[in-house]
């Protein structure tokens, strides 16, 4: 039951989230509405029964603006982090590779330590043919 709770409300809340990116995306028209708002509180009186109405209203308009500004630079660190996420994959990848490289490297170490012993081996067996020392050699190649 708590995992669709949960699923539910990470459903809800990027449902949310995008509502808002769309709702304050207009950082210049909210900006524009706040100055409006607060020139609108600065040409009233506080005697105006209307004042404390033009007090809120202009807050609320500066908290919107506010509110867009900080919704671009989440949108800005989102966009970084992605690309974080992409670089930290390929330097996996990249490790990935320097690792299947370093264990080839090791393979042909290895390999060519047998075949220097090898070459070594064969190097002394035909010399000891050439001279027909060879143990059990009768001398006669064939």
């Amino acid at each position: 039951m708590d995992d669709k709770k949960e699923d539910y409300w990470s459903f809800t809340d990027q449902a949310n989230y995008d509502f808002m990116k769309l709702r304050y995306q207009s950082r210049t028209a909210l900006l524009d509405e706040a100055i409006k708002k607060r020139k609108v509180l600065a040409d009233s009186n506080p005697s105006d029964p209307y004042y404390h109405r033009y007090a809120v209203s202009a807050e609320v308009a500066d908290m919107r603006s506010d509110l867009a500004h900080f919704m671009k630079k989440i949108e800005i660190m989102e966009a970084n982090v992605e690309t974080l996420d992409w670089i930290h994959q390929q330097v996996d990848i990249l490790q990935g590779c320097y690792a299947h490289q370093k264990m080839l490297a090791e393979k042909c170490r290895i390999d060519y330590g047998v075949v220097d012993l090898m070459l070594r081996q064969v190097t002394k067996l035909t010399k000891e043919l050439r001279d027909g020392s060879a143990k059990g050699s009768t001398g006669a190649v064939g």
